[in-house]
């Protein structure tokens, strides 16, 4: 549940011609090689590495639920940039972007359905809320 909204999302943002394992993957599943074997799982080890410190002192595997959309943020960014190494992205104006300006750009095209009046303008909401909370350690 948290893997996949990023998957679609940084896909579908950077128009990837297919998506591969790679994509799927960890981008710190070379740090633990063992664990490659079933890349879901890999991507949820990578998920970890979002824990803020209160989540990770009192035990949690993986970050609260409620921080979703900006854990989506992350995951999308790492899709897109594992695109652009495979060069299986066709948006080029994103290479060049820091991954700050790429967190934003994604938050800011973001569907939020608390924000849907129904308009074609709605669908892309301004990701404020998701970027105030990629202030925690992301």
């Amino acid at each position: 549940m948290y893997v996949f909204p990023g998957i679609g999302l940084g896909s579908i943002l950077c128009k990837a011609r297919h998506i591969t394992q790679e994509m799927v993957r960890s981008p710190f599943s070379q740090l633990r090689p063992s664990l490659t074997q079933n890349q879901i799982y890999t991507s949820a080890v990578a998920l970890s590495s979002t824990l803020t410190n209160s989540e990770f002192e009192s035990g949690m595997l993986y970050p609260d639920l409620n921080r979703i959309r900006s854990v989506s943020v992350v995951v999308a960014r790492e899709v897109i940039r594992e695109a652009q190494r495979q060069t299986l992205d066709t948006v080029p104006e994103l290479r060049n972007m820091n991954d700050e300006d790429l967190d934003i750009w994604i938050a800011g095209r973001m569907y939020d359905p608390r924000k849907d009046d129904g308009s074609a303008e709605s669908e892309q909401g301004n990701g404020q809320g998701i970027l105030a909370a990629l202030g925690a350690k992301l």
